[in-house]
């Protein structure tokens, strides 16, 4: 009889669905009626598992003897992969599997602990949680059961499915639990591995569990290891970007987690980095109003305690400027901030300073009466010294632009102007090359910022009337023309005016007060504090003359075309291109790295980072030493890099002369050389087929002359007479038969048995003598001392000296000749060494005498 089972493993447990059945319901609360049908089902459970343990001994049973030797007898991995193919099989009947699994995860047995957390996050990820949160068995609407009284298999199904929701609820919760204890381990690997697992369950099921395995992710941003905190980070915002909604609770949690008593310093400043690295949306204003709280209410605790801690700050003001863009609050919060800002844009280094004037360039956008109070303060931090060693001057300059593209005022942009040239007289050429192209893009759209003409300034200052004062909006102003300056001092009292305070107007700006007096410029003063009244229109501006004179040739180029009104455009990155390290890198002839635009597309990159897509030009992306770069023209060529082209293209013009004409002179050989080249081989007794007539042999030993005179040879070139090619050929015949008396040929063997050569040396001329190939080898071999220039050398980087060199080469002799030394018996020394020499020079004497063979059959 066949078994049948309640609940099909063909399916997953939550994909059972049933008709009518209630999504919104109340939750009985008769706890004896829920008591029975909680026995009731747990029976028909185990009596379903019974029936699928048959169920598998009969389908499926070799199967079944597999997974049980393994889990007896296999390794750790083995018993944990049996485990979870179990449970894919069927999870209902297979929930010991996972019991066995869960109490894996303990730190006793690391190893396995590790496999096991990695096959659980799998198994509860894709095939045990739902899209849901989890229901203990009393949540159930057990009212449902009334409607299946007449169907009572379907009643059944729904009674263990409810049933083992409940146990894997529980089962979870224990999973859970085990993961905390694991995240206490003092490994950063360890913590890690379950901070990727819980933010992976989080993400997969963002309703079971969430708000616990939150809180444990959260506070490890308080790990004293910063690498592990510095992860967290990484993580939650990956983890918001797969859930969305899930930004306010975040941000609760961190909130709570840096508003403990008692907390590290450093694990705020993990929290406030976490939350400015939130991506806000347009629909986030409720998430953007809370930042801004909390923001301020640290703010308003650090600055009662006197704590000003520049990362701190920088955190905080970072937070508030990505924040403030889509909050809508009341402003009275920022109101009561506003003075501890301008504050800390002078007291605190470079870097905080720079994120509390974006945060007041922000807010002046919408407040008028801050205008000039930002503009003061940005004009006076101009001539901050850490400018120049900051490593945000690029953030510097973006927000100078920006503030000065909205200002409607000349003679405050002028001055603005003037001191960032007179700033940049202290600054790199990146800093200087960036200044000008800022520059430029002001003029575009305010013509007269550049004043290079005497003539111009009065016309400028009438230009200019409207601009007036805070309070005296109702009074007149007179211009008149600019004195010499030994005029100036006598009327100095004369150049005063007092703010009109008659009218009861409330003054928009805390630095002028009713009553107060101003001096009124009539020239050009850099320590005025408002830039609109420092004297900028009344002047030239004279600074850019001096950096026609610089020593960097773009700085050269910029500051003439700024004289000139010719704009200044560069597609490039100047805070890069123009840097010392760019050019030690094309000094050096470093290839530039090759874009990664696919690379940048695959990859997470932050938002908050800048966007690198600029290009450098073609020319900048071929090395200063190759053929290319020296193929372009000069004017294709930058300024900066005309250094490197006109130094290369004068050493390929040494190197490679292009005069045609004088290579083809050198290469071409006139009749009277020939001549000469002819006369010189036939002298000789070269060979016409050689292509030099070299005598090789020449040199090596040394020949005397002849006593015998030679033949005169005639001017004209005219051949040798038969008398004395017969004279030669008997005296070429009388040699020979000298050198065959001293050989005797051994018929049987053929062996050369020389005798010891007279001394003839003073008759001998080798220099008539060519060789062929083989036998001019053996005459090097000959005449080589101790073989040191022959085919078999010896090495001799030591230089050691030729007594030990002979020593060593008869050393060798006497070991290859072993076996022949054996046939002599006990005899001396003495006679096998000359024996030896004897057979050596047969054999040389051998080779020379087939030569001359030769030569005569010739």
């Amino acid at each position: 009889m066949e078994t049948k089972l309640i609940v099909e493993p063909e399916k997953k447990w939550f994909e059972h669905k049933f008709k009518n059945e209630p999504t919104e319901y109340e939750p009985i609360k008769d706890l004896e009626k829920i008591h029975q049908l909680r026995n009731e089902a747990k029976q028909l459970y185990e009596q379903d598992i019974q029936n699928y343990a048959k169920h598998r001994e009969k389908t499926k049973k070799s199967d079944q003897n597999w997974m049980k030797t393994v889990m007896q007898t296999g390794t750790a991995g083995d018993k944990i992969s049996a485990s979870g193919l179990m449970i894919q099989d069927s999870a209902v009947h297979n929930l010991s599997s996972l019991e066995n699994l869960i109490q894996s995860v303990k730190l006793s047995k690391k190893r396995e602990c590790m496999l096991a957390i990695d096959a659980l996050k799998d198994i509860f990820g894709s095939f045990l949680l739902p899209k849901r949160a989890l229901r203990s068995f009393h949540e159930h609407p057990f009212d449902y059961l009334k409607t299946l009284e007449n169907d009572k298999k379907m009643r059944d199904k729904r009674l263990v499915l409810w049933y083992f929701e409940s146990l894997l609820k529980v089962k979870y919760n224990n999973f859970i639990k085990s993961l905390q204890l694991v995240f206490q381990d003092n490994l950063a690997t360890t913590k890690f591995k379950v901070a990727n697992v819980l933010i992976d369950l989080m993400a997969s099921n963002q309703f079971e569990q969430q708000k616990i395995m939150l809180e444990m992710v959260v506070n490890k941003l308080g790990d004293p290891d910063h690498q592990v905190s510095s992860r967290i980070i990484y993580q939650l915002i990956n983890y918001l970007t797969k859930a969305p909604k899930m930004k306010m609770d975040l941000l609760l949690e961190i909130e709570r987690l840096v508003s403990r008593q008692n907390i590290n310093p450093r694990a705020q400043y993990y929290g406030f980095c976490c939350m400015n690295q939130i991506v806000l949306a347009k629909q986030d204003v409720e998430v953007a109003n809370r930042l801004l709280l909390i923001y301020f209410s640290f703010f308003k605790k650090f600055v009662k305690n006197k704590e000003v801690d520049s990362r701190m700050l920088s955190a905080l003001l970072t937070g508030v400027n990505r924040a403030y863009k889509f909050a809508k609050m009341d402003s009275q919060e920022i109101d009561n901030n506003l003075n501890t800002l301008f504050k800390l844009v002078h007291i605190t280094p470079f870097n905080v300073s720079m994120q509390a004037l974006m945060l007041l360039n922000q807010v002046a956008e919408s407040r008028e009466d801050l205008v000039n109070r930002y503009y003061n303060a940005l004009y006076r931090k101009m001539f901050d010294l850490e400018c120049k060693n900051t490593s945000k001057q690029t953030f510097f300059l973006n927000l100078i632009f920006n503030s000065l593209i909205k200002d409607e005022a000349l003679p405050r942009l002028k001055a603005f102007v003037k001191r960032l040239l007179q700033i940049c007289l202290f600054q790199n050429p990146p800093f200087i090359c960036g200044s000008f192209i800022l520059v430029s893009e002001l003029v575009k759209t305010k013509k007269s910022i550049i004043q290079l003409d005497h003539s111009m300034l009065v016309s400028n200052s009438i230009e200019n009337s409207d601009v007036t004062r805070f309070g005296d909006e109702d009074e007149e102003e007179k211009f008149v023309d600019a004195k010499d300056e030994s005029d100036k001092e006598e009327n100095d009292d004369e150049n005063k005016e007092e703010a009109s305070a008659e009218n009861g107007k409330k003054d928009n700006s805390w630095v002028h007060k009713k009553n107060i007096i101003f001096k009124k410029h009539d020239r050009y003063d850099y320590t005025e504090r408002n830039p609109l009244y420092s004297g900028a229109d009344k002047t030239l501006t004279y600074e850019l003359l001096l950096y026609t004179r610089h020593y960097h040739p773009t700085v050269v180029v910029f500051a003439n075309k700024l004289m000139n009104d010719e704009a200044v455009e560069y597609d490039g990155d100047p805070m890069e291109d123009f840097s010392l390290i760019h050019f030690l890198d094309r000094f050096v002839y470093k290839n530039p790295k090759r874009s990664k635009e696919k690379e940048d597309k695959k990859s997470k990159k932050s938002v908050f980072q800048p966007n690198r897509t600029i290009q450098r030009s073609s020319v900048k992306n071929l090395a200063v030493n190759s053929k290319e770069y020296l193929k372009l023209e000069a004017s294709q060529i930058p300024e900066d890099e005309k250094l490197f082209y006109n130094y290369y293209k004068a050493q390929d013009v040494k190197k490679n002369p292009v005069d045609q004409e004088i290579v083809s002179e050198a290469e071409s050989v006139s009749d009277s050389e020939f001549d000469a080249y002819l006369f010189k081989t036939e002298v000789d007794g070269a060979d016409a087929n050689d292509d030099l007539g070299l005598d090789f042999a020449d040199g090596l030993t040394k020949t005397k002359k002849k006593k015998k005179k030679k033949t005169e040879v005639q001017s004209d070139g005219s051949d040798f007479d038969d008398d004395e090619l017969m004279d030669d050929d008997a005296d070429f015949e009388a040699a020979m038969n000298e050198e065959m008396s001293d050989i005797e040929i051994d018929e049987d063997d053929d062996t050369f048995i020389g005798k010891k050569p007279k001394s003839k040396r003073g008759k001998e001329d080798l220099g008539d003598l060519f060789a062929a190939a083989d036998d001019f080898t053996d005459m090097i071999n000959e005449s080589a001392e101790y073989d040191k220039m022959g085919v078999g050398s010896i090495s001799n980087k030591d230089r050691a000296d030729p007594k030990q060199l002979k020593w060593e080469m008869g050393r060798d002799d006497f070991g290859q000749n072993w076996k022949k030394a054996k046939k002599f018996g006990n005899k001396s020394k003495g006679k096998k060494e000359k024996i030896g020499k004897i057979k050596n020079g047969a054999n040389k004497n051998s080779k020379n005498m087939n030569f001359k063979k030769k030569k005569v059959k010739s």
